[in-house]
């Protein structure tokens, strides 16, 4: 029971207030889960505990938008916490086991604290995939949850299921679209990325239990100086720094100007 105390009393319990649509609830909950963290300024390799349920009324407290569950509510936020990516040195580890006596939700760093901090501040300040690539909303969520995904989750440089990780809630796309027309949607949003943004998405069908359903398949970035600056941002983003396209594209010149100049004679 002193283990139960200790961890109740380091864990912050932070109340998550979203009204917003269903669609737009990933994106909300992850920026809110990049706050707390450096909020809480976690130190060395330590675990942070997030969250620590003893009751329902202290779930509901800090989750309000799942009180009408009349099921089994720590299927919802399960869910969605299974697609989430805050870092990529961060995991999430959570136990909503219908036995357990106590929830909870932590996060630990493969690396210190205090190099993935700085990291997650500058994700957070950075400008969004809508503002550096001119997506549309719809475009940009499918690509930050193909970007997001782990080496081991892609098939033969495929992503999962696109219909499953929408279900799950992992991505927020579809809207008003009938399911019949969702490959056309997709493979809409990958021309849309493929054009603007380094990245190369094509839509593959994939049949599954006599379901048609869609993977995405990773293609090679384009070459171009413009995309190669992008290609440099987004790795200067993954590193937790940033820096203007144009500033990026000045140096990239520049250090073609000076390849150039280093060229000896055959």
């Amino acid at each position: 029971m002193q283990a139960n105390v200790a961890v109740r009393a380091a864990a912050p319990n932070p109340v998550f207030s979203y009204s917003g649509s269903e669609a737009g609830l990933p994106r909300a909950f992850q920026q809110f889960l990049q706050q707390t963290l450096v909020q809480l300024r976690p130190a060395g390799g330590d675990i942070q505990p997030l969250w620590h349920f003893e009751s329902r009324a202290e779930f509901i407290r800090c989750f309000a938008r799942y009180d009408k569950v009349k099921e089994y509510v720590g299927s919802p936020l399960s869910e969605l916490l299974v697609g989430l990516a805050i870092h990529p040195a961060v995991k999430l580890g959570w136990d909503f086991d219908w036995h357990s006596p106590v929830w909870h939700i932590e996060a630990a760093a493969a690396k210190p604290w205090t190099e993935v901090l700085p990291e997650i501040e500058a994700i957070l300040a950075a400008p969004t995939l809508e503002e550096s690539f001119g997506l549309s909303s719809e475009a940009a969520s499918l690509l930050e949850w193909t970007r997001n995904l782990a080496p081991d989750k892609l098939l033969l440089g495929c992503t999962p299921v696109v219909e499953e990780a929408m279900r799950r809630h992992a991505l927020p796309l579809g809207g008003d679209w009938p399911a019949h027309n969702l490959p056309a949607l997709f493979e809409i949003l990958c021309e849309e990325i493929s054009e603007r943004t380094p990245y190369r998405l094509k839509a593959v069908r994939w049949d599954e239990h006599g379901q048609r359903l869609t993977r995405l398949r990773l293609g090679r970035p384009a070459t171009s100086l413009a995309h190669a600056a992008r290609s440099v941002q987004e790795w200067l983003r993954q590193e937790g720094t940033t820096a203007s396209p144009e500033r990026i594209q000045e140096s990239l010149a520049a250090l073609k100007s000076s390849a150039f100049a280093d060229r000896t004679p055959a």
